[in-house]
């Protein structure tokens, strides 16, 4: 090469007082010349790479003076913002070459031609750490069978996951319908305990059964007014909402409130009657929380079909046995239900955890 003030220079082949070609250079030849290492040949591989790659130095100028420059002061543009399409991996190895401090370069050309190497067999690179998506690919990639075995385990627990997550509202709906149905079945056990072992063995001529019972001494509630009267006692001591209302589309001329409230009592009356052996509910959401609203019939039994006939503030006198006299109703929220399956589905999670820490060992990561 020609030795003259670089400043005369008109084009980048026409150099003059460098030792080496402009846009390839290492920018210690420029600043520090006495003190270039090996590590500036590092520089002009990665300089040659990066031509190869996109098709022109790493720092192009229309004079000697700007590409000096550049290269003093500026880091090349990454292969891929020129070809979109270069691997990320070949991008890192050509960029460490071309690092502006020789510390960050390869220390040797043989570490160069290793991550080389390393590349084209498609095993991780040296220049930097993978993330662990990537790793797993590349591992995937080079060990089918085992990352199949390993892919089936993942997919195995994501979906058992999954699965548990659908499950878990349909666990506490569950429990749910179950707590309603015992909750009621209790209730009209000891109805039916109330009206055999004690209404039918009270002498209606000194002990009179009544709706309006606590009007007159010496009365007992009649089964009904029992049932109406536990619910709301389960009511009004419960501390999550909880409600057990009995009402009727042709309630006792003095029963306050005893009618349909909104319209699913009156559509549970309607469906009832249509079948009155199967239960009739619906799942809600009442300001944010999920409610079971869950009705079952009060079917007329032989017992009380003459007292239904001949009370005076009955709806009707000719009742007959086996209708459906109103409904027997209980509302239950499901936050307690939902906690529990949440706390189930917590230590499925947990034991999914542990079984992939344990493959995660394949990986080497």
């Amino acid at each position: 090469m020609c030795i003259r003030d670089r400043r005369s220079a008109s084009s980048p082949e026409d150099s003059g007082d460098l030792f080496g070609t402009p846009g390839y250079m290492a920018p210690e030849m420029i600043d520090l010349p006495w003190a270039v290492t090996h590590s500036a040949d590092i520089f002009g591989l990665g300089a040659t790479l990066y031509a190869l790659l996109v098709g022109r130095p790493p720092f192009k100028a229309a004079t000697v003076d700007e590409i000096l420059r550049m290269t003093g002061s500026e880091a090349p543009v990454p292969p891929s913002k020129v070809k979109p399409n270069i691997p990320r991996d070949l991008e890192v190895i050509c960029l460490k070459c071309l690092a502006r401090t020789p510390a960050e370069r390869y220390a040797t050309a043989a570490a160069l031609a290793d991550d080389l190497e390393r590349w084209l067999a498609g095993e991780p690179i040296l220049a930097r750490r993978m993330g662990r998506l990537e790793s797993l690919v590349r591992w995937g990639r080079g060990n089918p069978i085992p990352s199949a075995l390993f892919a089936a385990t993942v997919l195995g627990a994501a979906s058992s996951i999954g699965y548990m997550s659908r499950l878990s509202t349909e666990l506490a709906q569950v429990t749910a319908l179950q707590g309603a149905a015992q909750e009621i079945e209790t209730l009209e056990k000891v109805t039916d305990y109330y009206n055999d072992r004690v209404v039918a063995r009270v002498d209606p001529h000194h002990v009179k059964t009544s709706t309006r019972y606590g009007e007159q001494p010496g009365a007992i509630p009649n089964p009904a007014t029992l049932t109406i009267e536990l619910g709301e006692v389960v009511t009004n001591a419960s501390e999550v909402g909880q409600q057990v209302r009995m009402y009727s589309d042709m309630p006792f001329a003095n029963r306050a409130g005893g009618g349909p409230r909104n319209a699913f009592e009156a559509k549970a009356l309607v469906m009832l009657r249509k079948d009155p052996t199967a239960p009739y509910y619906s799942f809600e959401m009442d300001e944010g929380r999920m409610v079971l609203r869950y009705a079952k019939a009060r079917v007329l039994k032989k017992a009380c079909v003459e007292c239904h006939n001949s009370h005076l503030e009955s709806p009707k006198h000719d009742w007959k046995e086996g209708e459906v006299r109103g409904a027997l109703e209980v509302v239950r929220y499901l936050d307690g239900d939902i906690r529990r399956s949440r706390s189930g589905l917590r230590g499925a999670c947990a034991v999914s955890y542990t079984h992939l820490r344990a493959h995660e060992t394949v990986l080497d990561l």
